[in-house]
């Protein structure tokens, strides 16, 4: 019902996430799911193993979309912050063709401020403040405004800037991180509890690390 309502659009469509089924064997389930993605016209792209233990091989995160697959370039790679690997999809697109996001805006700062006042002080209010009419006297009061704002302090047509980039990382979190898929990829070659324990005191003490650099942001 909800890809009903998505795919209706005729937009392009993408889809990511964990859908344990493996996507790496014959199975029902993915007989199944690839039969009802495709009736609403989206397709499956092929990943390699996207979790992986010292027993098991699976490719259960997916990536389903209605884009042409000679413009769209996938692939996973290892984060440490699950034991998933993360899917990243780019859409090959010419950016030279899209136009130059632009806004209205009005400069706001001390000398246009300052202009503003003036004028509004050299304005006769008399329509304002004699009138007994409340709408009346309101649109006069808008008017006056208006046109003060207008000469202070015009629209004017402006690029929209990108949010800069903030990278919260930090030499410790870096290590951290290391130190965490150091410890998975042996607990997936040994499978030993002891080495699974210590992967997961390891990912504790990176994910603490992670919330608070997040809160530091």
């Amino acid at each position: 019902a909800e890809l009903d309502k998505v795919v209706a659009i005729n937009d392009m469509v993408l889809v990511m996430g964990d859908v344990n089924v493996d996507n790496l064997i014959e199975s029902n389930d993915r007989r199944n799911l690839d039969e009802m993605l495709l009736s609403h016209g989206l397709s499956r792209l092929h990943l390699p193993a996207t979790r992986i233990t010292n027993h098991s091989q699976t490719s259960i995160d997916f990536i389903c979309t209605n884009i042409k697959e000679t413009d769209i370039a996938t692939k996973i790679t290892q984060t440490g912050l699950s034991d998933h690997t993360a899917q990243l999809c780019t859409i090959l697109t010419d950016s030279t063709k899209q136009p130059l996001t632009q806004t209205k805006r009005r400069q706001f700062n001390a000398r246009t401020v300052q202009e503003l006042k003036q004028n509004l002080e050299s304005q006769d209010w008399t329509k304002v403040t004699l009138t007994e009419n409340v709408e009346t006297a309101y649109k006069a009061f808008s008017g006056i405004f208006q046109t003060a704002l207008n000469i202070a302090c015009p629209l004017k047509i402006v690029k929209k800037k990108r949010n800069p980039y903030k990278n919260i990382w930090d030499n410790e979190s870096q290590a951290l991180k290391l130190s965490y898929l150091e410890g998975l990829n042996k607990q997936i070659i040994t499978g030993h509890p002891d080495d699974k324990k210590e992967t997961a005191r390891r990912k504790k003490c990176y994910d603490i690390k992670l919330k608070t650099l997040h809160k530091q942001c």
